[in-house]
């Protein structure tokens, strides 16, 4: 290592009672922080819901992967799932305030959206007449308000002693989180470049921030669910099940509250994915006038930028076109909502997992291509303590 990155003070000749830190760092250091810090991220951010029956470590895995995806490529989207599911738990609370006389909590609320309540058919006989299947929220929703009393009254010991996870260990996650976003900021007021890992690095810790703040109430990693036993008599035909226990990628876009062709418009919707994917993207606008290894990748890096900000509002608004056009007897409005459809849930998403792609893999390729100043540490990130 080159010397000049180390202050010797002069307090004796040929010893020194305390050296600092080296104010330099490497390319491998660069990488490590922003590799570690990422894995954090997914590691931390990946909550997924109950499965029907206990999985085996590889299906797990399989069921975890396509979540573990979109943290890697769409945080933006993981944290729209998250807010959505929030959405959805506190709006069973409302409900089980009016529908019971039980304490039903948000992570109650949490619990009954991801998937924790199973139905079970039996007859007189105490024989089951059909398969067990989860309850989706809207299953949940219309339990609770038409069968009240099926719904088991679940102490929250009950729920927090099946979980794998503790708040320590949530905040301990948060903090390193933290310090990593902290350093980024220390480094932009201190005038130093970000090299354009670590702007990616920093959307991508940014929004675990706000998914985890989400998903705070949320059991994590709950092998099955409690099974609700109805007779045959209780009209079940109206609920919302799933008997997969492996989803698919789309089940993702199917998610409790997400906008769905046939479902009904909201704008709450609107607004929140526009912004969502705005604000994600505009940190990426910090990395603009970096220096890249040609001009192409620099206008390629721009144009990426551009795509990923707008295809929220491109989507949305293709999404609420095809769904309008549902309600028209025109064919050529019909002809145009295949065509919305397909835009919306092909073509837009298509290009916006490339430009995705090309931002992260950009941000692996200009590490061999940073300034000199980009090797320079923050003043104040010497005294900071983290262990990743």
């Amino acid at each position: 290592m080159n010397n000049t990155c180390f202050t010797f003070p002069s307090s004796a000749p040929g010893q020194a009672a305390w050296v600092a830190d080296p104010s330099c760092r490497g390319t491998f250091g660069i990488a490590l922080l922003c590799l570690s810090t990422t894995i954090v991220c997914i590691w931390s951010s990946v909550h997924r819901n109950i499965p029907l029956r206990r999985l085996s470590t590889i299906r797990s895995l399989i069921r975890d992967a396509p979540l573990v995806l979109v943290a890697l490529f769409a945080p933006e989207l993981l944290f729209y799932f998250a807010l959505n599911q929030y959405l959805c738990s506190r709006n069973l609370v409302k409900i089980a305030e009016k529908k019971f006389d039980h304490h039903f909590t948000l992570k109650h609320g949490f619990y009954a959206t991801m998937g924790g309540f199973a139905i079970k058919h039996v007859d007189d006989n105490g024989v089951e007449t059909s398969p067990i299947k989860k309850l989706t929220h809207g299953g949940v929703t219309e339990l609770m308000k038409r069968y009240p009393d099926s719904i088991p009254d679940l102490s929250l010991e009950s729920i927090t002693d099946r979980e794998k996870s503790t708040n320590l260990g949530k905040a301990l996650l948060i903090v390193q989180v933290l310090w990593f976003c902290l350093n980024c900021v220390s480094r932009l007021a201190e005038q130093l470049p970000l090299s354009l890992l670590e702007v990616t690095t920093l959307a991508h810790g940014l929004f675990t921030l706000l998914s985890y703040a989400m998903w705070w109430s949320k059991p994590l990693n709950i092998d099955a669910p409690t099974q609700v036993t109805l007779a045959p008599t209780y009209s079940v035909g109206i609920f919302g099940t799933t008997s997969d226990s492996v989803p698919k990628f789309s089940d993702l876009f199917s998610a409790p509250g997400f906008v769905t062709v046939g479902s009904r418009w909201r704008v709450v919707d609107f607004s929140v994915t526009t912004t969502i994917s705005f604000v994600y993207d505009i940190l990426h606008f910090l990395a603009f006038q970096a220096r890249f290894p040609t001009r192409i990748e620099r206008e390629l890096w721009r144009v990426a930028c551009v795509v990923v900000m707008s295809s929220g509002l491109l989507n949305i608004t293709s999404i609420f076109l095809a769904m309008e056009s549902q309600f028209s007897w025109s064919h050529r409005w019909s002809d145009a909502g295949s065509v919305l459809n397909l835009t919306a849930y092909r073509i837009i998403p298509f290009f916006y997992l490339l430009a995705s792609g090309y931002l992260l893999v950009e941000s692996i390729r200009q590490l061999w291509y940073l300034p000199r100043e980009a090797y320079v540490v923050a003043s104040w990130s010497y005294y900071i303590p983290h262990w990743l």
